[in-house]
């Protein structure tokens, strides 16, 4: 019995010795663990700069030399292309000529027919037609980026500037026979001397419209660049072409100046009339001056890609008018050369209004470089309740109220370029 617990103690001894042996064995041929769990994995040598640029023709938006946006930190692909390089800056300019034709009227204003001919075929006649010569304004736009907000908005504040460019039109009349020359009723009216019997007349009518804005604008933004597997097995890195929007809201000042002078040479008045003109020359002078001051809104809608953009846009709003009128009619004696006193007069008219403005067109980027680009587009511009130079012309002085009715219309094409800094 004895020998039996005593073998049965050895066997109970040797198990436990086997079992405990092959832990022991374990524990010293695992190795530690790391310190760190995010060891980095070798990448081999990093690329230079000159590697991280595409290299195919015509494909990157620039030949970058240098890290200026601060991007290869964060860039695991060569940026072939990146939405992130456009509107890039604190400042930027928009520099462009506006060549357009001016609609002032709709239809043609006739100041004068040749009373010598009389049939409807082969009447000749002076006056301003609706639509007038081309014309060409600058126009400038510089704004200074405020902040981008947590939509990917960027929020700038800008001052535009519009103007410089002059309509002019001009027109000549020699009577077939002396003294032959009419001035339309809806002119001279009831006035007892006019241009009647003139034996030939010149005029010539001008008008200038400059713009001054400042503005509060918005706008959007492309989606994250994505990720694009090249066949050689590169990555790239290209910017995410989309539909993004704009809105602005502000302040406008609109000027808009017109002259008409308009001269009668050899005057025969219809015998009888009180105020005889003897030959005399007459001059006519018409200055119309509006000074609109309103606030506006508007936006517009834009699809971006890498390389070109094209954007519809419109704003506008209404407008406080001070529309002015000054009129000065002489005649100036034939013998003489003095101006007559008896005769003639000098009017300075005042009246406002409320015009309606709307300015809009659509227009084409072209991105040479992150920073420059050149554009084209088609552009318009409307106002309405405007004192025009045309509609003043009356040879009876009148109630002291400038018309106006005037509603000029401008279209025409743009071309320019934006630069950020």
């Amino acid at each position: 019995m004895t020998n039996t617990v005593g073998i049965a103690k050895v066997l109970t001894l040797f198990s436990v010795a086997l079992l405990i042996a092959p832990g022991q064995t374990r524990a010293e041929e695992t190795p530690p663990l790391p310190m760190d769990f995010y060891e980095e994995v070798p990448r081999g040598e990093a690329p230079s700069i000159e590697e991280y640029v595409y290299s195919e023709p015509g494909s990157p938006v620039s030949d970058l030399t240098t890290d200026s946006f601060n991007l290869w930190d964060s860039c695991p692909a060569a940026p072939e292309s990146s939405g992130t390089w456009l509107r890039r800056g604190w400042w930027a300019a928009e520099i462009d000529t506006f060549v357009f034709v001016r609609k002032w009227d709709i239809a043609n204003q006739t100041i004068a027919t040749d009373g010598s001919i009389f049939n409807p075929n082969t009447l000749r006649s002076i006056g301003f037609g609706r639509t007038m010569p081309t014309a060409a304004s600058g126009r400038l736009n510089l704004s200074r980026f405020l902040f981008r907000d947590g939509e990917n908005r960027d929020h700038r504040f800008e001052f535009n500037v519009m103007g410089g460019g002059e309509s002019v039109a001009s027109c000549h009349l020699d009577s077939n026979n002396a003294n032959a020359i009419q001035v339309p009723f809806t002119i001279d009216g009831a006035a007892s001397i006019s241009f009647d019997g003139a034996s030939s007349m010149d005029a010539s009518y001008s008008s200038q419209l400059n713009s001054f804005e400042l503005n509060y604008t918005v706008t959007s933004r492309m989606e994250r660049d994505r990720m694009e597997l090249q066949p050689d097995g590169q990555w790239v890195r290209r910017a995410n072409s989309g539909v993004t929007y704009h809105g602005l809201a502000g302040m406008r000042y609109i000027d808009l100046s017109e002259n008409i002078f308009w001269t009668a040479n050899d005057i025969i008045s219809v015998p009888g009339n009180a105020d005889p003109l003897t030959g005399e020359t007459g001059q006519y002078n018409v200055k119309t001056n509006n000074d609109m001051f309103g606030f506006q809104a508007g936006g517009g809608v834009a699809y971006e890609s890498h390389r070109w953009s094209v954007t519809l846009f419109a704003r506008g709003g209404f407008a406080f008018n001070d529309a002015k009128s000054n009129s000065n009619l002489t005649y100036t004696d034939p013998v003489t050369g003095d101006a007559r006193t008896d005769i003639g007069f000098a009017n300075s008219d005042r009246t406002g209004s409320m015009p309606f403005f709307i300015q809009g067109g659509l227009l084409g980027r072209y991105h040479l470089r992150p920073n420059v680009s050149i554009r084209a587009g088609y552009e318009y511009m409307y106002v309405t309740a405007v004192g025009l130079a045309p509609h003043q012309l009356n040879f009876t002085p009148n109630d002291g109220k400038v018309v106006t009715s005037g509603n000029p219309f401008m279209h025409g094409l743009t071309l320019g370029g934006e630069f950020y800094w």
